[in-house]
């Protein structure tokens, strides 16, 4: 309860709070109808997590800076990631981002969402159009699949050609 006071400051730090609980949907509805702090509260509680729920969009404006340290960032060195002349010789506009950083941001998207005890116990991608600089990468979300403890969740980061990624994350959250 003490968390839900602060669910303003977190989403200033565009955080989103997750409650973990081993109790029901049912439950929660009990309490959140007898109790009037817990009817306040802000954040989801995993058993009231759905098939269907959708996560909050990350938008992320693209940059040459991004891009290059995202490559260096994870040992990437092939031309086209970090040298514009390279990557329109292959006939590219500009440098574009690598998979490792398409990577680290579907996972940042779902961990912003989920909590840092979280933990992705599985990552499928599938690679679209390219992201380069000057555009904006959106990635809408949602639930797909729910077992105990475990979420499937469906990601595709969206930019102006179209899909960049379509990908599926499996995780888990604190019991």
């Amino acid at each position: 309860v003490g968390f839900g006071a602060l669910d303003g400051d977190f989403k200033d730090r565009d955080a989103q709070l997750i409650g973990g609980s081993t109790d029901s949907e049912f439950v929660h509805h009990a309490w959140r109808a007898s109790r009037e702090d817990l009817a306040k509260l802000a954040f989801p509680r995993l058993a009231d997590i759905k098939i269907g729920d959708a996560l909050p969009e990350l938008r992320v404006p693209l940059t040459a800076s991004l891009i290059v340290a995202g490559a260096v960032a994870s040992r990437d060195f092939t031309p086209v990631h970090h040298d514009k002349t390279a990557a329109q010789k292959t006939g590219m506009q500009d440098v574009f981002m690598n998979i490792l950083t398409t990577e680290g941001f579907v996972s940042r998207f779902v961990t912003d969402w989920a909590g840092p005890d979280a933990a992705i116990r599985k990552l499928s991608v599938k690679l679209g159009g390219p992201n380069l600089p000057v555009i904006t990468m959106v990635s809408p979300g949602s639930v797909k699949s729910k077992q105990g403890d475990e979420l499937g969740i469906e990601v595709v980061g969206k930019n102006a050609w179209g899909n960049h990624v379509s990908a599926l994350v499996t995780l888990t959250l604190p019991k």
